[in-house]
């Protein structure tokens, strides 16, 4: 099993997401950076990493509300 498909399937168990959340962003930007002379690449991991980002902020803002009550 690669690495994308467990990030994914753990992200989908909904189980602690913003680990996973974080990890996709960071290799999608990876992924981006790294191929930045495929531009069609770059725009749809680009937009992906952002999903996963704000995914990832909604996880942690959800968290850190229940903790503080």
């Amino acid at each position: 099993m690669s690495v994308d498909v467990i990030i994914a399937v753990w992200i989908l168990s909904g189980e602690k997401i913003f680990l996973p959340s974080l990890a996709a962003t960071v290799l999608l930007l990876l992924i981006a950076a790294f191929n930045f002379s495929l531009i069609e690449i770059v725009v749809r991991d680009i937009s992906l990493a952002l999903v996963a980002a704000t995914l990832g902020w909604w996880s942690y803002r959800e968290n850190s509300s229940h903790g503080s009550n």
